[in-house]
């Protein structure tokens, strides 16, 4: 409802699988992908997170994590049912950390099930847990020791109680587990529901603003994320997107490429129905900052990251960042109708085409013996399961049709059923073997009855493929760009 309203739809089944349905909208330029069946792993644990957490085992510097994590977990993650949590903490805490997140275990899973976040000066405590959404992971904030310091509207607990709250949770909101502890991922921490439905809106979509296909980010998704006046106001829909598209003050390119790796970037859309924030956009870039793998330990206490750039100020360690930007809409909408109509000229023009494929001769394409005798390397490779058509005879002459069974170590020698001709034949070696294609197409580019007949020798048969080629390039040039055909311009070079 909140992306299509109250109406009736048609759709068309696209694909069926044990664990996803896809489905496209008739006639409304989306497509949907219906997981039916729950997610059951949870994120793996990263080498960096390989200490367990043990209040007597802290040093100096890391004495106030204990004092201010502790209460919290003796109180809820510390009971019989259900079974206590094992938290992990990085390696090595820097000295100078504002925020130092750990790790939940899940009880039965195993992997990260909870996020900890550990605020130092401000004194209270976030804790996020993992939800799914079509195979996907993502974590959404459901405590805080202290609610009015959280991006997500916690509201203290209004239900009487026998006894006074501890002063630490004096404000604090929501619960341990707001799903309890089940052996899946749960995709909603407010509703009981497994299942999950990604939205894919195309590109060519009027409410489009990105120029390729965008995906649907339910705001549960990112609650503790952004601000919850945000994700009541606008609807956020992740683009294409797998890197920045430029630098910021004092970035160079390796920080960028280093921080390309988990790079998201999402549209804010304003709502219909929300008065104030009709005029603007929002742009929300998740990004990398430098790599924990990356990292020199050389003695307690202090870390290496090799650049000041390469960590975030208030851990001290490489992480993930947010950045909001907020920006007119009208002119989102005319940037991207500028862009369509550049790129719409540049692919009329042929400006900028995918690298063609060089023409082989067709003596190395059929026979394959003098380029195995040179050490040169066949392209074409074969899966169990493929269509091909196998050289019978060995003349080049005789082609049946046959499907690989097995792939021999180095995929040089096959076995194949060409069940109709000559039934199971077995190690068939590579250059035997060429990719299925019709008779009208084979004959075209082995130019069978065009300029190749039986009788002319090698060097006969590659002189007249030379001529045949530049004829083609001929004829190309004199059809005009108006025959051509236009390659579409990615998504990659359109942003």
């Amino acid at each position: 409802k909140l992306i299509f309203g109250e109406r009736t739809m048609q759709c068309s089944v696209l694909e069926s699988a044990q664990n996803r349905v896809r489905l496209r909208l008739v006639g409304l330029n989306h497509e949907l992908e219906w997981w039916q069946t729950p997610h059951t792993e949870c994120p793996p644990l990263g080498e960096f997170y390989e200490r367990d957490y043990d209040p007597a085992e802290l040093v100096t510097h890391e004495v106030w994590i204990a004092k201010l994590f502790e209460p919290v977990r003796t109180n809820f993650f510390n009971s019989q049912c259900p079974p206590p949590m094992q938290f992990m903490m990085p390696l090595v805490v820097p000295e100078n950390a504002e925020i130092v997140v750990l790790i939940g275990l899940h009880q039965y899973l195993g992997g990260t099930f909870k996020l900890v976040h550990i605020h130092r000066h401000l004194k209270y405590i976030e804790i996020f847990e993992v939800v799914s959404h079509g195979r996907q992971w993502w974590y959404s904030l459901h405590f805080s020791t202290k609610s009015q310091f959280s991006l997500k509207d916690l509201q203290p607990s209004m239900e009487p109680i026998c006894q006074p709250l501890p002063k630490w949770f004096q404000d604090g909101a929501g619960f341990p587990y707001p799903q309890g502890v089940k052996r899946t991922i749960s995709n909603d921490l407010e509703v009981d529901d497994l299942d999950s439905v990604i939205i894919k809106r195309d590109s060519s979509d009027e409410r489009n603003l990105s120029g390729g296909t965008e995906i649907f980010i339910p705001f549960r998704l990112l609650l503790g994320a952004l601000p919850q006046s945000l994700l009541d106001s606008y609807l956020f829909w992740k683009d294409e997107a797998l890197s920045p598209t430029s630098l910021l003050d004092g970035e160079n390119m390796v920080d960028k490429l280093e921080g390309a790796n988990g790079y998201q970037r999402l549209r804010g859309y304003p709502k219909n129905d929300v008065k104030g924030f009709e005029d603007t956009m929002l742009i929300v870039e998740f990004q990398r900052i430098g790599a924990l793998e990356g990292i020199s330990l050389p003695k307690e206490g202090s870390i290496d990251a090799h650049s000041e750039s390469s960590v975030v100020d208030i851990t001290s360690l490489p992480g993930r960042t947010v950045r909001v930007s907020r920006i007119p809409i009208d002119y989102a909408r005319e940037d991207i109708i500028r862009r369509r109509k550049f790129c719409a000229l540049l692919e009329s023009l042929q400006l900028i085409s995918p690298q063609k494929r060089k023409r082989e001769s067709n003596n190395k394409r059929n026979s394959g013996t003098n380029a195995n005798m040179k050490g040169e390397k066949d392209e074409s490779k074969f899966e169990v399961g493929n269509s091909v058509q196998y050289d019978a005879d060995g003349t080049s002459k005789k082609w049946v049709t046959a499907e690989i069974l097995k792939s021999y170590p180095g995929n040089n020698l096959y076995d194949i059923d060409a069940t109709e001709a000559l039934g199971r034949v077995t190690r068939v070696p590579e250059m035997f073997l060429r990719k299925h294609e019709s008779s009208r197409r084979r004959n075209r580019d082995d130019g069978y009855n065009v300029w190749k007949y039986d009788g002319l020798s090698d060097s006969e048969d590659e002189a007249w493929a030379d001529v045949d080629d530049k004829d083609d390039d001929e004829k190309n040039v004199e059809k005009g760009s108006l025959h051509e055909k236009k390659h579409p311009i990615p998504f990659e070079q359109f942003d």
